[in-house]
């Protein structure tokens, strides 16, 4: 890409957005931050968007190169605001050259190469969980049969460590499965998924694919 890449981070101010506008910063980036609060957490972003995800239009994006979504509903509302909210950012990036990219779940993947079974719908998947990652299926399928969008949807492993040190280093699923790492542990740390996410956004790769990442 020709130029200072420009990239607005949704949730800036959570667990992963506080590691992707860290590690945008490091590379180089012209950082957006895109957030509720008054206040942005890291002080180095010096562009800050104070906006709610589904206030944003296209003329709030318009500029952009990347649309990085770190969005998480939480637990105490109605899941489908998930689907919700791919819906949204599909709208205001459809018929554009921003490349979104949005944070998915674990639960959204299937258990295995048989594509019988999402994790969500396994034994012993929280019951909590289940809303959520149904909705990002629903969110999924929904891009799937649309047009105009050139996005990436990117899991984590069934292990989502965030006191973990980052390793530098991980692999790329692409058939929307279950990855595991050489111990036979699905597991991915929050910094070295943040780095998957802004490799994949410098490198414009997996465009209209479901990803997940997993440690080597």
């Amino acid at each position: 890409m020709n130029g200072q890449m420009k990239i607005a981070i949704i949730g800036a101010n959570g667990r992963l957005g506080k590691k992707l506008c860290e590690q945008a910063l490091q590379r180089g980036f012209d950082v957006t931050a895109i957030i509720r609060e008054d206040s942005l957490t890291n002080q180095n972003v010096k562009n800050v968007i104070h906006k709610d995800l589904f206030a944003l239009t296209k003329d709030d994006v318009a500029r952009f190169d990347v649309l990085l979504s770190a969005f998480g509903s939480g637990f105490n509302v109605d899941p489908s605001i998930n689907r919700k909210a791919i819906n949204h950012l599909a709208k205001i990036t459809k018929g554009s050259d921003i490349h979104l990219i949005m944070v998915g779940g674990a639960g959204t993947l299937f258990t295995d190469a048989t594509h019988a079974q999402h994790v969500y719908e396994s034994e012993g998947h929280p019951d909590f969980l289940k809303g959520i990652s149904m909705n990002i299926c629903l969110g999924l399928e929904d891009l799937k049969k649309g047009e105009g969008v050139e996005y990436t949807l990117v899991c984590p492993s069934l292990d989502f460590d965030y006191e973990g040190q980052g390793k530098g280093k991980y692999k790329v699923g692409v058939e929307q499965e279950v990855l595991f790492a050489l111990d036979g542990k699905s597991h991915i740390t929050y910094t070295d998924f943040a780095k998957a996410m802004l490799d994949v956004a410098e490198k414009r790769e997996y465009l209209k694919k479901c990803i997940t990442i997993c440690e080597e």
